[in-house]
């Protein structure tokens, strides 16, 4: 994750914002993939895969603190933050996150 963030460092304020409203976007249709029509499954596009497997990780249960880790590092950058930092904030607490079972009982412990 270290080497990624500094990576993700290098690039422009504006392609790390948009890495950041494409990573919004791409949870938001995994999100809806379970509830998608069998036609809309059996089309051969190249992100059908990606969405069927992300979709075991994707839940109600962990997109809500998800989008505002998001949110909030979107806003972060526009205000010209150390990316490098940043980034591996993140990508710590949606690790995290990405680890919360479905129905899971008890309370996650990243702050509100």
């Amino acid at each position: 994750m270290i080497d990624w963030s500094e990576k993700m460092a290098k690039n422009s304020r504006e392609v790390n914002k948009g890495f950041i409203r494409c990573s919004l976007t791409m949870i938001e249709e995994t999100l809806s993939f379970p509830y998608k029509s069998a036609l809309e499954k059996s089309q051969n596009t190249p992100n059908i895969e990606f969405f069927r497997k992300f979709s075991n990780y994707i839940h109600l249960q962990n997109t809500g603190k998800m989008r505002k880790e998001l949110d909030e590092a979107h806003y972060h950058i526009e205000r010209n933050a150390n990316a490098k930092i940043l980034f591996l904030a993140v990508s710590l607490r949606l690790a995290y996150l990405l680890k919360v079972e479905k129905n899971n009982e008890y309370t996650i412990l990243l702050t509100e």
